[in-house]
């Protein structure tokens, strides 16, 4: 069996932790001239992996047009064994994430990306960089800012 991990994102208005209740989702959010917004992102996540191992999503925010990007989370990950069949270690499960008071410079089409990166991966990143990668793309997630 081959390794693979599927990630999807979707932005929501609230979560709730304790009941995972997850309420409004949306893909679009009102421009009011530079002011914050919080947010959260779901994630859902689901795979199988021949050697369990801790792995890292990177979630950046990135303006479509001009290109320019932040990056707004690390979740380190320890995926939870459900079934083991020989070495095969398969997992399903979500998080939740605050996004807390985030600027948008201007209206524009947005893309949440998420990047997967653990000890095998090419190229690493640091936990303090905030450099996007150029490779381990799991995830993309399109959104409008509108006035």
């Amino acid at each position: 069996m081959n390794e693979f991990i599927n990630v999807s994102i979707m932005m929501c208005e609230n979560a709730d932790l304790n009941t995972r209740t997850i309420k409004n989702f949306f893909d679009g959010i009102k421009f009011d001239n530079g002011s914050q917004k919080t947010f959260y992102v779901v994630t859902l996540l689901n795979g199988s992996m021949e050697n369990e191992r801790k792995f890292d999503l990177h979630y950046y925010i990135q303006n479509k047009k001009t290109g320019k990007y932040m990056k707004f989370e690390l979740l380190g990950i320890e995926p939870i064994e459900e079934k083991k069949d020989g070495l095969i270690h398969t997992f399903s499960t979500m998080y939740f994430t605050e996004v807390k008071a985030i600027s948008f410079p201007e209206p524009g089409d947005y893309q949440i990306k998420v990047f997967y990166k653990d000890e095998n991966s090419a190229e690493q990143i640091d936990d303090e960089d905030l450099t996007m990668p150029s490779e381990g793309l799991k995830a993309v997630f399109n959104f409008e800012v509108t006035d």
